[in-house]
């Protein structure tokens, strides 16, 4: 039997996804839009760069470029944006942060669905983040990371759909 091997993100990469989940999450849980962003980890520093641009293309196409001119000094990175997920029919506002380490070779794409601020009520995250296993990611292909290639653009019926 030939049995693909799952892999999965390591300690590093999993603590990275958890702190960019909690920074999107604090910031719909003010009521603001989350405007895309990326964080990226190197070996000495980390940074965190707001991509605010007219529209979620030309965001992509930022990320694509920070990505592509510090390759070399980080070690992991994380992209976030706002978007759509629909589980058993029921569609939810999420936080989708798609992430790449150097050691790994593919993207893990997690998924955080939150019932967004509404008035007086809070913000709140619908059960754990979560793997999406046949995602595509938002950056394009040109960009790499050691030896990771990201994978192409996004195809339609992506979660980020119609935001």
């Amino acid at each position: 039997m030939n049995e693909t091997k799952i892999q999965k993100p390591s300690e590093l990469l999993r603590k990275l996804l958890q702190e960019t989940i909690e920074a999107g999450m604090r910031t719909v849980g003010s009521g603001n839009d989350l405007i895309p962003f990326l964080v990226t980890d190197g070996e000495k520093a980390g940074a965190i760069a707001v991509l605010a641009c007219e529209d979620f293309d030309k965001s992509t196409q930022a990320a694509k470029k920070i990505i592509a001119r510090v390759q070399d000094s980080i070690v992991r990175y994380a992209y976030a944006y706002d978007g759509y997920l629909t589980l058993e029919g029921e569609r939810n506002d999420a936080i989708f942060v798609e992430a790449v380490e150097r050691a790994q070779d593919h993207v893990f794409v997690f998924a955080q669905r939150y019932r967004p601020k509404r008035f007086l009520r809070p913000a709140k995250t619908i059960g754990n983040p979560a793997l999406l296993m046949t995602a595509e990611s938002q950056l394009l292909q040109a960009c790499v990371i050691g030896d990771v290639s990201l994978l192409r653009d996004p195809q339609p019926g992506h979660p980020q759909g119609d935001r």
